[in-house]
């Protein structure tokens, strides 16, 4: 699991693996790794930008830093827990967008132009529903079987979190938002992937003290099982 940082997730024998002391920044958060053509590749958050380091040597500890964010942050704007997906026709990153840091946000989304450069969407896709104050965290997948994306998001309403599920034919117009079933009360910050037809989720829980870490699965992506 890429993390950045925390008692309970002790780093490898190697140290740190992504170092952003490459480019100035003394940390960066919200890591989402992915292939990029074959190449390893993490997204992560900046202090309010988007930044990306990849690996050319087919390993995964070489990491080198671009010097550029990913995506222009307007000075009005804070992006920060980027997903980028890159399927059935769809490349994008997606992103939340706040006027500053601690503010509440919704999901926003880059997409390529012809000369390949990340270009913000002139509207953000995904707003919170009604209830909630703030929509964040996404993640987006693609279901090969029913030829749909999913997104999944935390979702704020001023005293505890959800995870909240929407759906797309295109990966750019999406449904509403809605409250997924079967985790735990105060569930957010989830990570989905695919794997034998099914969806398969991680999640952090609060019980009020503090926050764990769970699992669950789902054929369809808003009603889960085996919470654990």
């Amino acid at each position: 699991r890429w993390h950045s940082g925390g008692a309970e997730w002790p780093p490898t024998g190697t140290g740190v693996e992504v170092d952003p002391g490459q480019i100035g920044l003394t940390s960066i958060s919200d890591p989402f790794f992915f292939s990029a053509s074959g190449i390893p590749v993490i997204y992560a958050d900046a202090q309010g930008s988007l930044v990306s380091a990849s690996v050319t040597d087919g390993t995964a500890a070489n990491w080198v830093f671009d010097a550029n964010p990913i995506v222009e942050t307007p000075e009005d704007a804070y992006y920060s827990s980027p997903c980028a997906i890159d399927k059935n026709g769809l490349a994008a990153v997606f992103f939340d967008q706040r006027s500053a840091a601690g503010e509440p946000a919704v999901i926003s989304a880059a997409i390529p132009n012809t000369s390949n450069q990340l270009i913000p969407l002139d509207e953000a896709l995904i707003f919170p529903p009604e209830g909630f104050l703030s929509v964040e965290d996404p993640m987006v997948r693609y279901h090969d079987i029913s030829g749909t994306y999913h997104l999944w998001a935390s979702m704020w309403n001023g005293s505890e979190w959800s995870i909240g599920h929407a759906m797309s034919l295109d990966g750019l117009d999406w449904g509403t938002l809605e409250t997924i079933q079967g985790l735990p009360d105060n569930s957010a910050a989830p990570v989905v992937q695919t794997s034998r037809g099914r969806f398969e989720l991680w999640y952090s829980s609060f019980d009020g003290v503090q926050w764990n870490y769970g699992s669950a699965w789902a054929w369809d992506g808003q009603q889960w099982n085996d919470a654990v």
